[in-house]
């Protein structure tokens, strides 16, 4: 559940943020040409996202974000939104958005590994960043997100921006003492959570996040891994799992905004910089809200569900950490953009004395 009691300066950083942005906006109502001013053109743009109905993406990342993107515009954008699997799978967002089926997405890169290898690195391997602020630096000011951009233009898609949730770490069905204890069982995983998972001894499967419920209702799987308490109890999944291994094994899984590269090349330098700051925004906005959400809901859980933080044995704590490591190792031979992704990652990690 989010706080509607955000702390003040919360609430006047953002205002002032989003009021900025839709001043800049301001006397872009129109186009000057010889005959005078002529109407600006006029978007209607088609998003899909991997967002349920209400869910903390929904109302955290993806509303907010659209709305000041709508605002901000002064009327030139406006975006038709669809939840997850309501135009295509979330598997195919990527080629649906080269084709132009959909104009806008909000998605997990870890679904593209097949198709980006270097998406494996962005979607977040385990045991990388020590902290938030690591990972946004990683991205933001180490040139990380702008390697992507080049990753996603290759498809004819326009990288936006990356949202760095809630954290990430496997929730069972069944109790745990130790590693031990979860060889075998059948976890929804992806990408690299899954090659990460698999490694351990788990075994992983894809399955769509509006069908987890289900499957833990029905013995499918035994767990899944995905970002934070306040998705588990969103959508419910509490009922069925209810044990959380710990230490975490990613500090802010990423999710990423992407849209038409066609459709970026055809807006204007303004709405162009409108976008490149709405969603900037919205990313940090987004991300700030889940990870309050993620604390008031694992307190929530623990004190009325019956949930469980477990935190394992340092043994298997570095059984954890060299599992990643061989994950990072594997990741690396998938390719030459991959390679470089993993590059970047110990280059980042040697800079920050983590090496």
């Amino acid at each position: 559940m989010l706080n509607n009691n955000k702390p003040r300066w919360l609430v006047l950083v953002v205002v002032a943020v989003v009021f900025g942005i839709i001043l800049s906006s301001v006397g872009c109502g129109g186009e000057e040409t010889g005959g005078g001013v002529q109407p600006a053109k006029q978007f209607n743009i088609r998003c899909q996202t991997l967002a349920l109905p209400d869910d903390i993406y929904d109302r955290a990342i993806i509303k907010p974000t659209l709305e000041a993107l709508e605002k901000a515009s002064g009327g030139r954008i406006e975006v038709k939104y669809y939840y997850s699997g309501e135009v295509v799978p979330s598997t195919d967002l990527i080629d649906a958005l080269g084709k132009g089926t959909i104009d806008l997405a909000f998605t997990a890169s870890g679904y593209y590994t097949g198709l980006i290898p270097s998406t494996y690195v962005e979607q977040g391997l385990a045991f990388t960043f020590p902290t938030y602020d690591d990972e946004v630096e990683f991205f933001e000011l180490f040139g990380f997100e702008d390697f992507m951009r080049s990753q996603y233009a290759k498809y004819d898609v326009h990288f936006l921006a990356e949202v760095y949730g809630g954290y990430m770490t496997p929730v069972f069905t069944k109790p745990f003492d130790s590693l031990d204890d979860l060889k075998g069982r059948k976890i929804r995983a992806y990408g690299p959570d899954a090659l990460w998972a698999d490694a351990l001894g788990m075994k992983s499967t894809y399955i769509p996040m509006g069908e987890i419920y289900t499957a833990l209702q029905l013995g499918t799987v035994d767990g899944f891994i995905v970002s934070g308490p306040a998705v588990t109890r969103s959508h419910s999944w509490h009922e069925y799992a209810k044990y959380e291994m710990q230490p975490i094994m990613v500090v802010a899984a990423p999710g990423v905004w992407l849209m038409s590269k066609d459709l970026w090349n055809e807006l204007t330098p303004d709405l162009q910089e409108i976008f490149d700051k709405v969603f900037h925004w919205g990313a940090h906005y987004g991300s700030m809200m889940q990870r309050d959400a993620d604390q008031q809901d694992l307190i929530w859980l623990q004190e009325n569900a019956g949930y469980q933080v477990i935190t394992l044995s340092s043994e298997d704590e570095a059984a954890m950490i060299e599992a990643a490591r061989q994950v990072w190792e594997d990741v690396a031979s998938k390719g030459s953009d991959a390679a470089e992704a993993v590059d970047m990652i110990m280059e980042f990690r040697t800079y920050k004395g983590l090496e």
